[in-house]
């Protein structure tokens, strides 16, 4: 299964958003399954119950399977479809930075260019500041960056002068306010 009308169309009939949640429907059409036994089964261990699962990178994930044909999609995804009646073209992003909050009203279409000006920290990031790390062979700060075709690398002794040249390039290629902080689910471990 793609995401395509025909997948939409069976996941209409399998599940219904509350709330940037979805659950299984009561009424799952019982030719989605290969057998009653199986439809039965279903109905009495997942209907009306919360699918989907939360994934490593901390997306929710929901398993939709019909006739024996499984599909993983991403949650926000599939409430996007579900709400506009159409799968979307490019990159969802989550608003508020927050991947569990998939409101219809927390996402937005955007391209990979602009969702990279709304990343949140790497993990393994020893000095807290997106795009600056210590060069151990110049023995500088090294201070990094892409957008677009605007590249930024500068090496400076200063960390503080790092800071600076970084967020002043930042800024003047519009990365939200966002961007380089700690996620949500980072910051409650």
């Amino acid at each position: 299964m793609k995401e395509n009308k025909k997948t939409l169309k069976i996941i209409r009939e399998s599940l219904e958003e509350k709330e940037g949640k979805l659950f299984w429907k009561d009424d799952r059409p019982l030719n989605h399954f290969n057998t009653k036994r199986g439809y039965n089964t279903w109905k009495s261990s997942r209907s009306g119950r919360e699918a989907g699962w939360k994934t490593v990178g901390g997306y929710r994930a929901v398993t939709v399977t019909c006739r024996g044909q499984a599909k993983c999609f991403l949650v926000h995804r599939v409430i996007w479809a579900l709400y506009y009646g159409k799968w979307p073209k490019d990159i969802l992003d989550h608003k508020d930075g927050d991947r569990g909050n998939n409101r219809i009203v927390n996402l937005t279409v955007t391209t990979d260019l602009e969702n990279t000006k709304n990343n949140s920290r790497r993990k393994d990031n020893k000095t807290k500041i997106t795009g600056i790390c210590w060069d151990s062979q110049s023995q500088m700060w090294l201070v990094q960056g892409k957008s677009q075709d605007n590249l930024l690398k500068r090496r400076t002794h200063c960390f503080f002068e790092a800071c600076c040249y970084r967020k002043a390039w930042e800024h003047k290629f519009n990365f939200t306010l966002r961007h380089g902080t700690v996620r949500k689910e980072e910051a409650e471990e």
